[in-house]
Order: structure tokens, then C-alpha cells, then sequence
């Protein structure tokens, strides 16, 4: 069997079922586990309330997705915004990671991004974990609802790699690694 130990799990629905199973099941082989915080909500307690849970009990990380609203199941829900939940809720928790799942380079500006991701690690004192990505085929309704433009995949990628990386911004230091266009292409076949 392969080992698990120190392999890092967001386990999404992990509140419940199947999910509190899995996530039960990884803990349980040395997984390091981080849950999606319900973000598709009215209150805002709720999300930076389950965050402190997770924090007080040790998981690893919480995360934040990064949509303008949630189609399914219907009806269509608001999204609390990305960055400024991620904000409140370093400002909320001690040692949790917090981070993006995933933030989309579609939605801001490169400078936008950038200095939303250093806002909340220095927030944090050094806990955000970055994931950012160029969207997905669910994308598109937000970026076109909203004037932005989504493009086919190779240009989004293309235009992904191609802007600064957050950790430039925030001083990440050596173990920083830019990626190519080519690298990119490679890594997605």
C-alpha cells in the first residue's frame, strides 16, 4: 500500500457522510487535511465560526473558493467574496493555513491579486497557501456576466503564467520556483 503520511487532503462536504468518512479515513493514515469553508452563504459567521473550529481543532488548513455565486444545486447563490473572507478569517485563527481553492487570475488585475494574497499572509503572519488557477468551463458564466473576459484555455493559461507571482510579492525567498509557458504546457500534456 502506498503511504499517505505527511500527503496534504482538501476534503470538500468533510461535515458530514461520505466526507467526514474520507476525511476521518486520511487523518487516520497520516494525511494532513484542510476543508473547504462554506462560502455560498448569507452569514459570514458562518464560514470564519467553522474556521476557528478547525483551528482549535489542529486541523491543517481551511480554504476559500474563489466564485461570484453557486449554480448547484439551483437556486443560483451569492458568494462572500474571496479575499476579503480569507481576510477576516487570518485575522479570526492562530496557526491554521489558510488559503485560495482556487483563485481565479481571470477575476483581477495581476497587481489586484498579488496584493489581496500579501494582504492576507501578512494578516496571517505567514499562513496563506496560494492556489491559483485560470478557471474552469463553470467559469465562464461568472467572467461573462460580469464584462470579464474567459478566452479558451490556452490563452487563459497562457496569460496565467505569464503574470507576476504572488510570492514575489510577498518576499517568499528561495524556495520561490517560476514556471514557464512551456513547463505549464508539459505539465498539462
Amino acid at each position: 500500500m502506498i503511504s499517505l503520511e505527511g500527503k496534504v487532503a482538501v476534503v470538500t462536504g468533510a461535515s458530514r457522510g461520505i466526507g467526514a468518512a474520507v476525511a476521518r479515513l486520511l487523518a487516520d493514515q497520516g494525511v494532513k487535511l484542510g476543508l473547504a469553508l462554506p462560502s455560498f452563504v448569507d452569514d459570514p459567521e458562518i464560514p470564519i465560526a467553522v474556521a476557528r473550529r478547525a483551528d482549535a481543532a489542529g486541523l491543517d488548513g481551511v480554504f476559500v473558493y474563489d466564485h461570484l455565486w453557486r449554480d448547484k444545486p439551483p437556486p443560483r447563490r451569492g458568494a462572500l467574496e474571496c479575499f476579503t473572507l480569507l481576510g477576516a478569517i487570518a485575522a479570526e485563527t492562530t496557526t491554521i493555513h489558510i488559503g485560495t481553492l482556487v483563485a481565479r487570475a481571470t477575476l483581477r488585475p495581476p497587481a489586484a491579486l498579488a496584493a489581496a494574497l500579501d494582504t492576507a499572509q501578512r494578516i496571517s503572519r505567514g499562513r496563506v497557501i496560494a492556489a491559483i488557477g485560470s478557471g474552469d468551463s463553470e467559469s465562464r458564466a461568472e467572467n461573462e456576466a460580469f464584462g470579464l473576459p474567459f478566452g479558451h484555455m490556452d490563452t487563459r493559461v497562457e496569460a496565467l503564467i505569464g503574470r507576476p507571482l504572488p510570492g514575489q510579492v510577498m518576499k517568499a525567498g528561495p524556495r520561490l520556483r517560476k514556471y514557464t509557458l512551456d513547463g505549464a504546457r508539459r505539465a498539462l500534456g
